[in-house]
């Protein structure tokens, strides 16, 4: 027995350890992993003394599962959906505007994005600079080195701006872009209201 709840401590203390690594680009699998074989073990009470924990990994679990199956939905892409965005000489501004969010969420400046064909060099990048492989690693900025609230405030400006039905009859690619930036900057504006109501 006293083996037993010796192991829950351990289980509690990697469920807690899990959730609290927001730099790690493979957190959703770590939580989920980490809270199932917490829940295994007999002692577990879910809705006693780790009432806390277990409901604050579910709700993790939620917001690390979206995101995850957006970075899954970019990372299905073939490497042929992305040339064909980078191929547009002038594409709708729609497709501008998403190539340029997405740049910004992954840390580059305005500056770095003003022109289409400084975006198109971004997307033709490879190796750790790839844009797939970016979008990978990326996690969620959590902390005081986030993303700065100016960038936050101008991505979510731009990506409204954005026609979605238009996009998609263009681009499969850059519907699935427009999606991931979305759903960044969705969590981003979660963290904020946190942050505010602290």
């Amino acid at each position: 027995m006293s083996s037993q709840k010796n192991l829950l401590a351990d289980q509690r203390k990697a469920l807690e350890t899990a959730l609290g690594d927001t730099n790690n680009s493979d957190q959703f699998a770590v939580v989920s992993s980490a809270l199932t074989v917490m829940l295994e073990n007999d002692l577990c009470d879910s809705t006693g003394n780790e009432k806390e924990l277990v409901s604050r990994a579910r709700v993790d679990l939620e917001t690390l599962h979206r995101l995850w199956l957006l970075k899954k939905a970019v990372a299905d892409l073939n490497q042929k959906t992305i040339a064909e965005i980078k191929s547009f000489n002038e594409p709708l501004q729609e497709v501008i505007v998403v190539m340029r969010v997405v740049f910004l969420l992954l840390g580059q400046s305005r500056n770095e994005l003003s022109e289409w064909k400084q975006i198109r060099a971004w997307i033709g990048k490879t190796g750790k600079l790839s844009l797939k492989r970016r979008i990978a690693n990326f996690t969620v900025p959590n902390g005081e080195f986030g993303i700065k609230e100016s960038t936050v405030k101008f991505a979510t400006d731009e990506i409204s701006t954005v026609h979605i039905d238009r996009i998609q009859d263009i681009s499969v690619g850059a519907m699935v872009f427009y999606s991931w930036a979305s759903g960044v900057l969705d969590e981003l504006h979660v963290l904020q209201d946190k942050k505010d109501k602290k």
